[in-house]
């Protein structure tokens, strides 16, 4: 009996210097690849039973889709992870650094790590200058690339268009300090270790649903095998000084010269345990003519400004546009804490009288830019409306001269009801578009909906993938001569499924695959004009090969351009412009009304309170103008600031903000 307790007492003591081990689980995805849930479920059940006994990070790489939101958040902490592992795939995933051959063992190889203990002990806590590190080396740990490695990882993510079908993530990779390679670490000496990590905020975190993850790992060792030694999770410290800053719209367009359009209706909110400023800047790219300020709370500055916020405190950021003519301006806000030095921007963007409308139907996914790049190059005046934004009418439409349509990798939500409604009415009016949409024939079958697409886009549809790559200009169509490649070089590299299609109701070939006859896209000039491509125009290797594919579709939508007879324009806007604005001693206010009416037009400050009548009688149809000179009716000289403008022509009001600045 007495060897038998002293046995236990030994087995005790042996057992009191290992440390628990908590595995680290990655997850490699994209939120474009193919359905995922069942990886994500299994990872996130486990994570559930065993909770802080493990520690997870989702980390998103840059294919099928680079425009995947989560992996452009931490580009370079997250390809510095699938490259280590040599992910050639997804889902993936890694248990303690050994990479699994199929992620279905997740379960098992878990169990494994959870059954042994470990020789470093590792626990971590937030302070103010960073996150406390301690390693407790219970005995020599081997390995002379051994790396401590401090994660931020997000929960709480929602992405209501995942192709992968995984609308809702957690512990997605947000950033790794103090770099993405990690801090080197001697673990051959038993012993206490403490090591300070800052960690510093990035825009687009939500701090309140971060979590730090610690690892240590060898970095040397073989990927096949287990080679991370321990980890561990705490939560996302609340920083000294972090804001947050919501910009708002970042995009408009208008239609004719007004005293200001106004974008943002952003919030600014001091996140922080202390009282915090901020210094605001906006830098200017305006045409000729044209101006710019900005306003936070109630103040508003032509150039820059300091605001001061309390802990909890916000204030309502616009910009505020002054243009002066056709052409396209932008400007960009500059946010920086005084407290930390963390720096927010935004830019935003107005365009008046735009000819070209870019549908943004992607599902979220940035392959506007393909859009937008060759638009830009070619001169052309040009607005994009993301339909993930809310739907466009038909009303909203005809105020374009061409609209471009695009859908990318989508195939299941192609062209709601809604969206082809707005359509019609477009087309019947004569409209010109382009449509570029891979899956726009195959999803019009799926739905039912053949003979409104037959229709609309002379086409008839036959495969969803031609399987072949390359597309050539048909003979004698508008783009004879071109050769293109698909899905390749600086070409959009989501999933392929090119169709193929047939012309139909007195349309033509205009594109084919390779040198077959297979049919890749459609030109017609009828009652409206269309050309549609069952293929992504984004996936066209080459940008001065996009530009010319561009150029010869604007080209040949515009040719033998008419007034539609029997189409009534619509009745002019009532809008009272300014000018100067801002202005220093006398404003003049212009209008233009479209009947004989009586007008009223009155200023009013911020509070509402009205502070001069400037027009009160019957007027004429035509142009008007009248001078305020900033002072109030019964008041004498006004204060700088903002001041609203309101003017009712019978039964028609419109309102426009002026800033006097004395």
């Amino acid at each position: 009996m007495r060897i038998l307790k002293l046995f236990l007492v030994l087995a005790l003591i042996g057992t009191a210097f290992c440390a628990t081990r908590v595995p680290l689980i990655e997850r490699f995805t994209n939120t474009a690849c193919g359905y995922c849930p069942p990886c994500g479920d299994l990872l996130d059940s486990l994570w559930e039973v065993h909770g802080d006994n493990l520690t997870l990070v989702e980390v998103h790489v840059n294919w099928p889709s680079s425009s995947d939101p989560y992996y452009l958040d931490a580009p370079v902490a997250s390809a510095a992870r699938w490259n280590h592992y040599g992910v050639d795939g997804v889902p993936w995933v890694s248990i303690d650094g050994k990479s699994l051959s199929s992620w279905g063992t997740s379960g098992t190889e878990i169990d494994s790590r959870l059954a042994t203990t470990t020789d470093l002990g590792l626990t971590a806590v937030a302070t103010d200058s960073g996150i406390l590190v301690t390693l407790d080396v219970e005995a020599p740990i081997a390995g002379t690339n051994n790396r401590l490695f401090v994660a931020v990882v997000q929960d709480g993510y929602y992405l209501p268009s995942a192709p992968n079908g995984e609308y809702y993530s957690d512990g997605v990779l947000k950033g790794i300090f103090p770099s993405e390679t990690g801090q080197p670490v001697n673990l051959g000496t038993v012993g206490v270790q403490e090591i300070i990590v800052p960690v510093f905020p990035a825009s687009e975190w939500s701090v309140p649903d971060c979590r730090i993850i610690v690892w240590v790992q060898n970095m040397s060792a073989a990927t096949t095998g287990y080679n991370v030694h321990n980890s561990t999770v705490i939560d996302m410290p609340p920083m000294p000084y972090l804001f947050s800053f919501e910009p708002g719209v970042t995009s408009g367009v208008i239609w004719s010269d007004t005293v200001m359009y106004v974008l943002g209706d952003g919030l600014i909110e001091n996140i922080g345990p202390n009282d915090d400023q901020y210094i605001m800047t906006i830098e200017k790219f305006l045409p000729a003519g044209w101006s710019a300020s900005f306003c936070a709370g109630a103040t508003c500055f032509p150039d820059s400004g300091i605001i001061d916020l309390a802990v909890g405190a916000s204030a309502d950021v616009t910009i505020d546009f002054y243009p002066g003519g056709p052409g396209s301006g932008s400007v960009r806000l500059n946010i920086r804490s005084v407290g930390s030095g963390l720096t927010l921007s935004a830019t935003y963007k107005l365009v008046h009288t735009p000819s070209v409308l870019v549908v943004d139907d992607d599902l979220g996914s940035a392959y506007e830019t393909y859009y937008s790049n060759s638009l830009t190059d070619l001169n052309e005046s040009f607005f994009v409306h993301d339909l993930s934004a809310g739907d466009i009418s038909g009303a909203e439409l005809s105020r374009y001269e061409i609209v471009i349509w695009f859908t990318s990798a989508d195939y299941s939500t192609v062209l709601s009801a809604a969206d082809r409604t707005a359509i019609d009415a477009y087309l019947d009016g004569g409209g010109k578009m382009f449509m570029s949409s891979q899956d726009l024939g195959y999803y019009c079958d799926a739905d039912g909906i053949n003979s409104w697409y037959n229709n609309r886009f002379k086409a008839t549809y036959f495969t969803d993938d031609s399987g072949v790559r390359t597309v050539t200009g048909s003979a004698g169509a508008i783009f004879a001569g071109l050769a293109l490649d698909l899905f390749t070089g600086d070409g959009a590299s989501f999933t392929p499924y090119p169709s193929t299609i047939s012309p139909t109701g007195g349309s033509s070939a205009c594109f084919q695959y390779g040198s077959g006859s297979d049919v890749a896209g459609v030109q017609y000039n009828g009652a409206w004009r269309i050309v549609y491509f069952a293929f992504p125009f984004e996936a066209i290797d080459g940008a001065a090969t996009r530009d010319t594919v561009m150029n010869r579709t604007l080209t040949y939508l515009r040719e033998g351009e008419d007034v539609a007879e029997g189409i009534d324009l619509p009745e002019k806007p009532l809008i009272v412009s300014a000018s100067p604005n801002p202005f220093n001693s006398a404003v003049s206010l212009d209008f233009e009304l479209s009947s004989d009416t009586d007008v009223t037009l009155d200023i009013f400050d911020l509070s509402g309170r009205r502070v001069a009548r400037v027009i009160d009688e019957k007027l004429p149809l035509g142009a008007h103008s009248a001078v305020w000179n900033g002072r109030g009716s019964s008041e004498g000289e006004l204060p700088s600031g903002v001041y609203f403008v309101k003017i009712k022509a019978g039964d028609k009001t419109a309102t426009s903000k002026i800033l006097l600045a004395k």
